[in-house]
């Protein structure tokens, strides 16, 4: 089933651009530094093929990296993503899509990223610049959701004019004021962004 998903997706142009064990990654060239993407490989306990759709921007992977220590680690990105078939538990078993279903609503959304791929690229732009989650990917309101955009939204920002210590520590209280732990994985990173700013 994954090659055959894969062999859909390479078919219209994406190519490969990275792969780890059971996951695979790839990237069509967008706009702005961005390429629009999909994931592709197992997730869960019964190893069910996961697709996700979504985007990168190139830049901000590379400092990303940078700021978490990772850049020795191939790990599969996409910055924003939206899962296209998820797995649900059903009766104590993971269950997912056949097949059918899965290439179907990956050939729906190759449609839609070709013909909406400039305002997808837009709305993740006015996302990051705003430190708000972009609606192309989820219209759920989350606190985590919420600190994810904060961490791009100062990634992105540190590309075009260096953020400030302070500036961080405001976007850590504001997210921990709106009851976001001090645990949660957004505040953690920003602590990193932090301690890579201050060196």
């Amino acid at each position: 089933m994954k090659s055959k998903l894969i062999n859909i997706v390479k078919g219209s142009g994406f190519k490969q651009a990275s792969s780890e064990g059971a996951m695979s990654r790839f990237l069509k060239p967008s706009t702005n530094d961005f390429s629009l993407g999909f994931l592709i490989g197992k997730a869960g306990r019964e190893n069910i093929i996961c697709v996700q759709w979504g985007l990168i921007h190139h830049p901000m992977w590379e400092l990303q990296q940078d700021v978490e220590g990772t850049r020795d680690i191939n790990i599969q990105f996409l910055l924003f993503s939206e899962t296209i078939n998820p797995i649900v538990e059903k009766n104590g078993n993971e269950t997912s899509l056949d097949f059918e279903a899965v290439s179907t609503l990956i050939e729906h959304k190759i449609n839609f990223m070709e013909e909406n791929k400039d305002k997808i690229v837009e709305d993740v732009v006015g996302s990051l610049k705003s430190f708000t989650f972009p609606i192309s990917f989820s219209s759920e309101k989350h606190l985590s959701l919420d600190g994810m955009a904060h961490y791009y939204g100062l990634l992105y920002k540190h590309l075009r004019e260096r953020v400030s210590v302070d500036e961080i520590d405001s976007h850590v209280d504001k997210l921990v004021g709106l009851g976001l732990s001090k645990q949660s994985i957004p505040i953690f990173r920003m602590g990193l962004l932090r301690s890579y700013i201050g060196n």
